[in-house]
């Protein structure tokens, strides 16, 4: 959804519940069918966090009604234009813990509403990598939550909204480093491609395409996908497929396809 460009309505409730619907709910009823949704939007029940040892560590807000007041305030505060557009990010993170609208899933649809929300402001792949910073930064990202929660903190929420906007700016200077890193990569495996096309201005393309795929993804790419960027039938990608040597691709199953890459290692030794 967020490489696609959707653009996602969060201006009520009923937007929240639907996105989680098209985000979120197949994966919970497949793990869980007891955590699946059974209010007017959101849960009914009661819903409890706990800690690794079975530590109640906070209770989600309820009944219904009031998770569904509480919602309504955050959602405004998300678009409060008198407050800095990544404190309200910060704060409507927040609120969206605390609230706990759902029996499963609340953190995996904070951040990633959160990312969505990045991607409006900043460049698109910084919202790919908050989740990736959280979860390698768990440990202090649940602190921020718990000093929040404290009793004796009274809801002053500014430590929280400075270390979420932390985490932000290292997941952006993170993003800097390995950009800059695999830019010098692409430009020293490039001239590997260009021997290895020998003149032949289609091979060329179809490398250059998948040395991208190699060093700026985790996934291969489709023949359809490869056909549409280099505009030209999946029946001649796949005959000039044939024409490179197979050391030189990686090729594993995605479903019932099969997704194409780049052998670097190989292509490092040309």
């Amino acid at each position: 959804m967020l490489s696609k460009g959707h653009q996602i309505e969060l201006k009520t409730c009923q937007d929240i519940r639907k996105l989680y619907d098209e985000f979120i709910l197949e994966e919970i009823e497949a793990d869980n069918t007891n955590n699946v949704p059974d209010g007017e939007i959101f849960r009914k029940d009661l819903v409890e966090v706990v800690s690794p040892s079975q530590k109640v560590i906070h209770k989600g807000m309820y009944p219904e009604a009031k998770i569904i007041t509480a919602m309504t305030s955050a959602l405004s505060i998300l678009h409060d234009n008198k407050v800095n557009y990544f404190v309200n990010i910060a704060v409507f993170h927040y609120m969206f813990g605390y609230i706990h609208p759902f029996y499963d899933g609340n953190g995996r649809m904070a951040r990633f509403i959160s990312s969505y929300l990045l991607m409006q402001q900043l460049e698109r792949v910084v919202g790919f990598g908050l989740s990736y910073t959280i979860k390698n930064n768990i440990k202090r990202y649940y602190e921020l939550f718990k000093d929040a929660n404290d009793f004796k903190n009274k809801g002053e929420l500014t430590p929280f909204v400075i270390g979420f906007l932390e985490l932000i700016k290292e997941a952006i200077e993170n993003l800097c480093v390995t950009i800059e890193g695999r830019g010098e990569q692409f430009h020293f495996y490039m001239e590997k491609v260009e021997r290895s096309a020998e003149g032949s201005k289609i091979i060329r393309d179809i490398l250059y395409v998948l040395l991208q795929n190699a060093l700026f993804d985790e996934e291969g790419i489709s023949i359809q996908y490869l056909s549409e960027l280099i505009e030209m039938s999946q029946s001649t990608v796949r005959s000039w497929l044939k024409k490179i040597p197979d050391d030189m691709l990686v090729v594993n199953q995605s479903g019932r396809m099969n997704v194409y890459s780049l052998n670097l290692d190989l292509m490092a030794q040309k």
